[in-house]
């Protein structure tokens, strides 16, 4: 039996997740946490012999983000695996994740089926990534391409790639699910990344988001 962790803020996914896992006999969920520092508090008070092999990671939290807890607990515990779970696909993340040390990316969007086997798999030392993910992996790869934040996104605005390639669909007058259609993602992980620009600009609407991106202009009309 695989004992696990289960790391991520938001309470509902946490305990569907969390639901899911209990349903396989071959995992043992040891703790859930909220938030980076709960799991690495978590890890520190329980005896190595009682650690999780495996844990799953949020990559966006509050208190402490799953890319900045992943790295530090690896130099903790080099034998733990962690598997990034996650709605983001952008590079900018992807990349950070497994230069923090991840052992796996997958999207929240992966059937039961896939996290079992990467669950699993993890132990045997093997790396799982979605296939969007892997994809993206290999051509890092390939190029030697380091993902870096393009000219609209280091104007105090952190956004991703991602995020900034939604933005403009949404300036030039895209519904979420045209959005979903055109890169190929779920309408929910759409309205995940739109809320997390919204926070980014600190606005509170899509009109104001607009409105901004052009008074900046930050893209092509």
């Amino acid at each position: 039996m695989v004992r696990c962790a289960v790391v991520d803020d938001n309470t509902m996914l946490r305990n569907n997740l969390i639901h899911r896992l209990s349903a396989n006999s071959e995992v043992n969920l040891v703790f859930n946490a909220s938030n980076g520092q709960q799991f690495l508090d978590l890890m520190a008070a329980l005896p190595l012999a009682r650690h999780p092999q495996v844990v799953l990671m949020d990559v966006e939290m509050d208190v402490m983000d799953g890319i900045t807890a992943t790295g530090i607990a690896k130099e903790k515990y080099p034998h733990l695996n962690i598997l990034m779970l996650s709605v983001f696909d952008d590079d900018d993340r992807v990349f950070n994740a497994i230069k923090a040390g991840a052992a796996g990316y997958l999207l929240k969007e992966e059937p039961a089926a896939a996290i079992f086997s990467a669950i699993l798999g993890a132990v045997e030392g093997k790396a799982y990534m979605s296939p969007t993910i892997a994809r993206k992996t290999l051509e890092f790869i390939r190029t030697g391409f380091l993902p870096e934040t393009s000219p609209a996104a280091k104007e105090q605005t952190n956004l991703s790639k991602r995020e900034l390639e939604i933005l403009e669909l949404l300036t030039h007058g895209n519904t979420n699910t045209k959005i979903a259609d055109n890169l190929f993602l779920s309408e929910y992980t759409v309205q995940t990344h739109i809320r997390n620009i919204y926070s980014k600009l600190h606005v509170n609407n899509k009109f104001s988001a607009i409105r901004l991106a052009m008074d900046k202009k930050w893209f092509k009309n």
